[in-house]
């Protein structure tokens, strides 16, 4: 018998006691900075593809490239886009929609990088231990190799429902496999049985684990590419080598020379002809003109998004009527097939009643349509409830379309009061 992953001891006892995972759910959505898809076979607009190539270098996913490189997806953008989205746990596909998860938690990874932002906080997984971490890896590497999920599911949804330890070891469990195999990680998650709030409670968790994780490999990363440009005594960050002292270079055209008293040089701090340090230019504050033009390019984004909420939201309303449409005509048919029957037993119970029966209560169990139970109306009943199940899941999209319009057109009514505050042109 094949030992379970899952059967160390402890494990089973204690893996769940006691939050597409998205990334998580958040709140009200920020305004998409691309206008388009960026990745293999979208529309890849330059201005977009600039603007990845920018959240990639400042998390550190790519190498600076040069300006006339800038804005083509190329295959360090999508190298790029692949790695990031394995170690954030989400689908690797290089692919980067408007305000979709990839989008969302690499612009907030590098806002988070640059001090923007808070540092994610990794949470407690109290009861972890080694141990577990690596039976958690055999399992993701045994799953690697089989396509059958076996008894997974149950076991994970025991384990997490065991101990505040179980679902612990849990979550390490998901996070590894989240970053090995997205879909099959949904794939496990959706056959797992834990009540709706306790599969958000693990499942936030878990973003958690990731959001951590991924910002201290990003701040490695940066640390490591944080190099000079030239050698250790090269101080004109040009990257040129200064001779060695040895072959006669004096150290390198670097150098400064020696200190002599006597012939102070301009620089040394006894100077007396040495002019004082010049201020620091003052960084150019933008003019209204320069900020008018950034606003319109964001009132024009803002609205695209918008707009496209706003098609979707039809969508929505269109499929929610036709639905509720759908589980009307269910109801109605399935309530017909009921008066039929009820007029049905009726004329039985007079019948039975003429020929003799004694007991009044009887008759009452004629009308009753269980008395002659019908496979047609049981089918028709299904149906109407899986219509009336479908109709709900419509209302559901549909108020979160609606939301979603809300919330575009709250960020497009800040730009519009920004831009008539400091008078831009409309």
């Amino acid at each position: 018998m094949v030992r379970s992953p899952f059967a160390a001891r402890g494990f089973r006892n204690s893996l769940f006691d006691d939050e597409d995972t998205a990334p998580m759910t958040f709140g009200r959505p920020e305004p998409s900075l691309l206008s388009a898809d960026v990745g293999p076979g979208a529309v890849n607009r330059r201005a977009d593809v600039d603007r990845v190539e920018s959240l990639l270098t400042r998390t550190a996913m790519i190498a600076p490239k040069a300006l006339a490189a800038r804005g083509l997806y190329d295959a360090p953008v999508e190298t790029g886009l692949r790695d990031f989205q394995a170690g954030r746990g989400l689908k690797v596909d290089g692919l980067l929609t408007p305000g979709g998860p990839t989008e969302r938690t690499l612009r907030a990874q590098a806002d988070q990088l640059a001090g923007q932002a808070p540092e994610p906080r990794r949470p407690g997984l109290k009861g972890l231990d080694g141990a577990a971490v690596a039976e958690n890896a055999r399992a993701v590497a045994h799953l690697a190799a089989t396509r059958a999920d076996g008894l997974y599911p149950d076991l994970l949804t025991e384990t997490a429902r065991g101990s505040r330890a179980g679902r612990s070891q849990v979550a390490d469990f998901f996070a590894q496999l989240m970053r090995a195999d997205h879909a099959r990680a949904g794939q496990l998650r959706a056959k797992m049985t834990l009540a709706p709030d306790e599969d958000r409670r693990l499942f936030r968790e878990i973003d958690q684990v990731l959001a951590a994780d991924a910002f201290e490999d990003g701040r490695r990363r940066l640390a490591e590419s944080a190099l000079p440009l030239g050698d250790a005594d090269d101080n004109d960050d040009d990257g040129g080598i200064g001779t060695p002292p040895d072959e006669g270079g004096g150290g390198g055209g670097d150098e400064p020379p020696a200190y002599d008293p006597a012939h102070p040089q301009p620089g040394d701090p006894d100077d007396p002809d040495e002019p004082g340090e010049p201020d620091a230019p003052e960084k150019p504050k933008p003019d209204n003109k320069d900020r008018c033009a950034w606003l319109a390019a964001e009132l024009a984004s803002l609205s695209r998004n918008r707009d496209a909420a706003f098609q979707r939201m039809q969508e929505a309303e269109k499929l929610y009527r036709d639905a509720l449409k759908t589980s009307e005509e269910k109801w109605q048919a399935a309530d017909q097939k009921l008066k039929d029957m009820a007029f049905e037993n009726l004329s039985i119970g007079v019948l039975k009643l003429v020929k003799g029966l004694k007991k009044l209560g009887k008759l009452l169990d004629l009308f009753d349509p269980s008395f002659n139970p019908d496979p047609e109306l049981a089918r028709l009943r299904t149906a109407a409830e899986e219509a009336q199940a479908v109709t709900e899941t419509r209302l559901s999209e549909l108020k979160m379309a609606r939301q979603e319009v809300e919330d575009w057109e709250v960020q497009v009514e800040k730009v519009k009061e920004e831009m008539k505050e400091i008078g831009c042109q409309s």
